[in-house]
């Protein structure tokens, strides 16, 4: 899965043998300032497009209780 800030990213897997599993066989390599960084911009974005959005609501769990 994509981190926020990347539209796309090519990772390499392994699948078990029947398919009824993926597991990603990497581990991302990054530099802790900067990672850290990124994610800070996207959290004030995220923030700031949720402040913004006029019909934002919060979806309550569990949603079809009877």
């Amino acid at each position: 899965m994509p981190m926020p800030w990347e539209q796309i990213r090519d990772v390499q897997v392994l699948y078990h043998v029947t398919g009824a599993i993926t597991f990603v066989n990497e581990i991302p390599l990054v530099i802790e300032p900067i990672y850290i960084a990124q994610w800070g911009t996207m959290w004030i974005m995220m923030r700031r497009e949720k402040h913004d959005r006029k019909h934002f609501k919060r979806m309550r769990f569990p949603p079809f209780d009877d």
